[in-house]
């Protein structure tokens, strides 16, 4: 399954995956960097960059990407780090979407090495 080329949908509280669910189905398909939060129901990254221009282009595509998608991420910026965290508010905890999201991001830093 490559969530990398699909798109959010409007989701509820049908959506709701499982964090255990969500680690035998669909944490194996993402860089090995994305981690559940099981008590806040939520999947995140930290990235390192080398400066600080490189950490702002990451984070531009990151909010053009959720925009499109209608999903956004808690996202903190800072010198060379960015740190996301995704979560569906409508279904409860997690979601399909959280995953494609994830995936999108996964895709673009691959792209560009």
């Amino acid at each position: 399954m490559d969530l990398s080329t699909a798109h959010c949908r409007e989701v509820s509280g049908k959506d709701r995956i499982e964090p255990a669910q969500a680690e035998q189905e669909y944490l194996p398909l993402l860089h090995e960097a994305w981690l559940i939060e099981p008590n806040s129901q939520s999947l995140h990254c930290e990235y390192s960059f080398d400066n600080y221009a490189e950490v702002m282009a990451f984070a531009n595509f990151v909010a053009w990407m959720a925009n499109r998608e209608n999903h956004h991420p808690v996202m903190i910026l800072e010198y060379r780090r960015c740190k996301l965290e995704f979560t569906t508010h409508s279904a409860g905890g997690l979601s399909l979407n959280d995953f494609i999201c994830a995936a999108k991001i996964d895709h673009y830093l691959e792209s560009f090495g």
